[in-house]
């Protein structure tokens, strides 16, 4: 009876401590890498992109990748930067009300990858192991492919505007309604 209740007493008590020293030393940005626009880049995603990277050079250049290159410290500030940007760019894009659909990216994924059985019909089997490969769940590669395809538009609407300033289009105004008057005569 009464050693139980001290037993518990002592228990509840110590886990009442370590559980009010957990919540004021927990630490929200620990998994954090970067904060922009109120969004994280968190380690695991800049560790991934760096991965990715180093992959897609060793897919590359094989052996002749120079040993640097193959470091993950080498490449931690240079991925961090072009995460970063991405993020303002899918701000951005979020504030213009841009969107790709999931479906719409799922279809052109599973046309593009070749996860084709040999009927030419998609394989789920071809498509989870591709999956398991890339160390993906299904719901973050439709994800990852739509901010893909988000950024794709914005950096295609960049590259594809362009703007006058008013005295070139008061100069290309007049070029268009100019005349001349030709005299000729024929002999």
């Amino acid at each position: 009876g009464i050693i139980a209740y001290i037993l518990i007493g002592f228990l509840v008590l110590l886990f009442a401590i370590s559980g009010i020293e957990i919540l004021f030393n927990w630490n929200f940005n620990a998994d954090r890498a970067a904060k922009v626009n109120g969004e994280a880049v968190t380690k695991n995603e800049l560790e991934r992109a760096i991965s990715n990277q180093i992959s897609r050079l060793l897919n590359q250049y094989g052996s002749q990748l120079p040993e640097q290159y193959q470091s993950p410290e080498y490449w931690r500030s240079p991925v961090l930067d072009n995460l970063i940007r991405q993020k303002l760019l899918l701000g951005l894009a979020k504030k213009q009300n841009m969107a790709v659909s999931a479906s719409a990216v799922e279809a052109e994924l599973m046309a593009d990858l070749g996860l084709k059985n040999e009927q030419g019909q998609f394989d789920q089997v071809k498509y989870q192991q591709f999956l398991r490969m890339q160390n993906l769940t299904h719901a973050e590669f439709i994800k990852m492919n739509s901010e893909a395809a988000l950024l794709d538009q914005i950096q295609t609407g960049v590259v594809s505007s362009s703007f006058l300033l008013p005295y070139e289009l008061d100069q290309a105004v007049a070029l268009g309604f100019q005349s001349r008057d030709i005299n000729y005569f024929q002999i």
